[in-house]
């Protein structure tokens, strides 16, 4: 404060929050003097500019009288996600499903609580493009609390009166599992540099069970600022791009931010959702009874996605937790889109137009989700259901693990503090035998001990070894290098894969998950994951689903009580 003060700077606008952890970001308006000033500060580690984002519309956003009507009013869906955004104006449309929580004092920006109210009504009823002023909407599956968060009082570049304000929300809304947020700091995050904003959402994801919604930015056209911004970094949330259709076809709309994410979460954005463009604009409410608003921006894409969560969480009776809820979208847009690849432009694909599609098991296959946590250092397994008597043509293992990590400011290379390795082992009786003897190459050989229980007696008398697992399919050998490790996604807190075996190869298949923890800093703990795995028999003559569920009396269908979907016709 000293530096800045002697500096000509003004500490009455210096903002800054110091955490447990031993981090303290700062936040304060300079020149180049300033600047020199405080570069050489020794407990300074990293420094660089900031600005607000601006607000999100597209250029020809414009306002017609072709809308729906208002839904009647029935009851209010006892289903909440938290919109933090620029507030709320309470219209027809609104009014019986928003709550309103001011946040921050001050008066309200006219454009961000315009900004605000389109989120909210987005978060009801998704995008209106197929509606018209002959339709009536139908009543919102959830409802949501708006909290204004920004004001003629916020003057802090890095929006540190907004994550103070965030900061006080979650702990005081614990009926809340998911939030959007479709505002933050303009600019490209940095790799070398974690902002306060990023920061902050994690550890509330991972201390309070919440999902956020973040919208990527809409820099996306604009060449060396078009990466992915903050918070959409976080590595316990999920980052939406949007995209948008020319001619019917589905592309990234040209303005939403990409990837790549930062160490600890590189397969940034998460996914994407419909945000329109100025040839096919997504349709929001208005202010007025009949008026739609023609715009665009992730900032309407993100609250899509939150809107799905919502739906899963609160929908399931809140047997999917906001960690399963993540994993799960995930899991279903790789399906769907991208045969499990990931693209730094349009992340593991696109959220589906209706939510049955993301809980419904398509025919000859089953989808079963694993959860829990497990103390960092140790393994777990756990038994993939399958009938060994299945013989018929190829078969294939999605899936997709997700975690919730503390996160370690001071090391932005080390940032994710925990990871957990997924081992896929498809035949519980095949083994690897290896030998080396003197001046020859070490040997190896698979062998299936449930057809040839005498060989392996056999080839141990011969000098030979049994491994200590079966033979595992999952990729690269553990023997990699850190840096094999790394660029096979060791510390990424979500990751998805698949393998195809031929049916007459699986045997009693199962996983082995083995909890990682790095960083002197940080203190061994448990590590909480979501495992979401689907099984697709497509030469089956069995019907596997039934089948499984009949044998497998443990397993427990999980039923989703919503009437909404998440229809975007264009």
């Amino acid at each position: 404060m000293d530096l800045i003060n002697t500096s000509g700077g003004d500490i009455g606008k210096v903002r800054f929050k110091q955490y447990g952890e031993g981090i303290t970001f700062i936040s304060f308006i300079g020149d180049k003097n300033i600047l020199n000033a405080v570069s050489g500060y020794n407990p300074l580690r990293t420094i660089h500019p900031l600005k607000v984002r601006s607000l999100p519309a597209s250029p020809r956003s414009h306002s017609i009288f072709s809308g729906p009507n208002p839904p009647t009013f029935n009851e209010k869906s006892q289903i909440t996600v938290g919109v933090i955004d620029g507030g709320t104006n309470i219209n027809p449309y609104l009014n019986n499903y928003v709550e309103i929580i001011e946040s921050v004092s001050g008066s309200p920006l006219a454009g961000y609580m315009d900004h605000g109210t389109q989120v909210c009504g987005t978060v009801l009823y998704g995008p209106l493009n197929e509606f018209t002023s002959k339709d009536v909407l139908p009543e919102p599956s959830l409802s949501v609390k708006s909290f204004r968060v920004l004001s003629d009082d916020t003057i802090d570049p890095d929006l540190y009166e907004v994550i103070d304000a965030i900061e006080d929300i979650v702990p005081a809304h614990k009926e809340i599992s998911v939030y959007n947020l479709s505002l933050g700091p303009a600019g490209p995050i940095l790799d070398d540099s974690i902002s306060r904003f990023t920061y902050s959402c994690d550890l509330l994801s991972k201390n309070h069970d919440i999902l956020f919604c973040v919208a990527v930015g809409n820099d996306g056209d604009v060449d060396g600022y078009n990466r992915i911004q903050s918070p959409a970094d976080m590595v316990n949330g999920l980052a939406v791009g949007a995209y948008t259709k020319i001619d019917g076809k589905i592309e990234r709309a040209s303005y939403s931010c990409i990837g790549p994410g930062r160490e600890g979460n590189k397969m940034k954005p998460d996914l994407v959702a419909f945000g329109g463009c100025d040839r096919t604009p997504i349709h929001l409410i208005g202010s007025d009874v009949g008026m739609k608003v023609l715009s665009a921006g992730t900032s309407y894409a993100s609250p899509l996605v939150a809107r799905a969560a919502g739906l899963l969480i609160g929908g399931s009776s809140n047997i999917l937790s906001p960690l399963i809820a993540r994993a799960l979208l995930i899991h279903k847009v790789a399906e769907v889109n991208y045969n499990n690849s990931h693209h730094i432009e349009t992340g593991h694909g696109v959220l589906p137009d209706d939510i049955n599609d993301i809980v419904s098991c398509p025919q000859k296959s089953y989808t079963l989700i694993y959860k829990g946590e497990i103390t960092e250092g140790q393994y777990a397994e756990f038994q993939i259901p399958w009938e060994n008597e299945i013989k018929e043509g190829k078969v294939t293992f999605r899936w997709t693990i997700a975690i919730l990590t503390d996160v370690d400011h001071l090391s932005p290379d080390d940032y994710t503090t925990s990871g957990v390795e997924v081992t896929f082992y498809p035949n519980r009786s095949n083994y690897c035998f290896s030998r080396q003897k003197s001046g020859e190459k070490k040997k190896t050989q698979n062998i299936n001990l449930d057809l040839f229980p005498e060989k392996e007696n056999e080839l141990i008398l011969d000098g030979w070894v049994r491994s200590n697992f079966p033979v595992s399919e999952s990729g690269k050998s553990a023997y990699m290098t850190e840096e094999e490790l790394r660029a096979n996604l060791k510390w990424d807190s979500l990751n998805s894969k698949n393998i195809k075996k031929r049916a007459d190869k699986i045997s009693n298949p199962f996983f082995h998950l083995h909890a990682l923890g790095r960083g002197s800093r940080h203190t061994q703990g448990k590590v909480k994951f979501a495992l979401i795995i689907t099984v697709e028999a497509p030469k089956s003559t069995i019907d596997l689903y039934s089948t499984i569920i009949k044998n497998y009396s443990e397993l427990a269908p999980i039923n989703l009580n919503v009437k909404a979907t998440l229809s975007v016709r264009t």
